[in-house]
């Protein structure tokens, strides 16, 4: 079955040569009129000295933005009012992903959606991230060998973070001790393999690897997953500035990562395991600002990354400068797979399609294989990530019929 045939039942796929550039004298969108009043009640009171966050779309996932704590009203109570246009994705913490909200069994929860037209929302929040220590470990959900190397040191970045590898089915089996696999490097590790230590669910990218592998569309690759790095993530996945709406304070640190990535992780992978470590067989992909350092990566390093995944892209630096970082580059990577959802962006999602579509448009005739997918009604999270997963897989690596 073509690739076509399985993209067919739930998005619409386009090419960028088919698609119409933007109009460039489009109305101006009216301005936001919709209010929703935001109670938050806790089960335990919260400390006098700390504060409650409203993290969401809008502020690029800040959790501590000055300009969305909620009001105090009591020692259980709390009250923000969020202009509303368009759907918008929120989480509840006190200050970091660390003391995220979850659920009374220390599970996480997933996203909670406001909507245009509500007056008035309440949410009842059970115990948070930092309380959840007795409850029992969530059950891992990997499928096949997954491996962890912990507390990698980057000089590049001066911190650490676990890296998760995983290995195709047969990779120990002696009849392919001698065999060596591409290798596709992924952001936000957390969320890639194992919904035991993800924070919004996972790709399942072991069960969809391993699900291809052996049904014979694709030939067996390794995964390695690099963990973000917490509240420094935007930082670390932007090599450009931050919009200021963002309210994220720091010097971007995109490139330190790719450093990171290209000179200290990839020399371990290709040291420890039966990798093939040319470019012809070195990949790159990830979601949102994952999307974006993806993209970043395969316009300045396409020396050393032939595949490059773009899911959900980040694309705010890109239009604020013409796309001129798309425009200006002389090569790129040579295969490069593009995709959003037709209801991301939390205020108005047709600037985001847009945006991807202009980003198509530049790219298309640089690359020399190119895939845009437009997913219908698909949101910003990992669900659409995750059922957008093995179409890119086949795109990158479907053995030859």
């Amino acid at each position: 079955m073509s690739l076509q045939h399985i993209v067919a039942p739930f998005v619409l796929v386009a090419v960028a040569t088919a698609t119409a550039a933007p109009a460039q004298d489009a109305a101006p969108h009216s301005e936001p009129t919709d209010v929703v009043r935001l109670t938050v009640t806790t089960a335990a009171p919260v400390d006098a000295a700390e504060r409650l966050y409203f993290a969401s779309e809008t502020n690029g996932w800040n959790p501590a933005d000055a300009e969305c704590i909620l009001d105090r009203l009591d020692e259980h109570t709390w009250r923000i009012d969020i202009t509303v246009v368009e759907s918008i994705e929120y989480k509840i913490t006190r200050g970091s992903w660390d003391t995220v909200e979850v659920a009374a069994n220390g599970r996480d929860v997933p996203n909670h959606v406001l909507t245009p037209g509500e007056e008035a929302v309440s949410l009842t929040i059970e115990l948070w991230a930092d309380q959840r220590t007795s409850i029992p470990p969530r059950p891992s959900t990997v499928v096949g060998d997954l491996r962890t190397h912990r507390a990698v040191h980057s000089p590049q970045l001066d911190n650490k973070r676990d890296i998760f590898v995983f290995l195709p089915p047969g990779y120990d089996d002696a009849e392919r001790a001698k065999q060596r696999y591409p290798v596709l490097y992924m952001h936000d590790g957390q969320n890639l393999f194992d919904n035991a230590v993800s924070f919004a669910g996972e790709w399942e990218v072991d069960e969809t690897v391993t699900r291809l592998v052996q049904a014979g569309h694709i030939d067996p690759i390794i995964v390695v997953g690099i963990a973000n790095h917490g509240a420094d993530r935007v930082l670390e996945y932007s090599p450009y500035a931050i919009p200021a709406s963002w309210r994220t304070t720091g010097t971007p640190r995109g490139d330190a990562y790719l450093a990171f990535l290209i000179d200290t992780v990839k020399p371990m992978i290709d040291e420890t395991y039966r990798t093939l470590p040319g470019r012809a067989h070195t990949a790159i992909a990830g979601s949102s600002m994952g999307g974006l350092i993806s993209l970043h990566a395969g316009i300045t390093r396409p020396d050393v990354f032939s595949r490059v995944g773009v899911m959900s892209p980040a694309l705010f630096p890109f239009e604020d400068d013409d796309f001129a970082p798309i425009r200006n580059a002389e090569t790129i990577s040579p295969v490069v797979w593009l995709d959003c959802g037709t209801a991301e962006g939390s205020v108005f999602p047709e600037d985001y399609v847009r945006q991807v579509k202009e980003a198509a448009r530049l790219l298309k005739p640089k690359a020399k294989r190119f895939m845009l997918v437009i997913d219908k009604d698909a949101m910003h999270n990992e669900a659409a990530w995750r059922r957008r997963l093995p179409m890119m897989l086949r795109f990158f690596y479907e053995r030859p019929k």
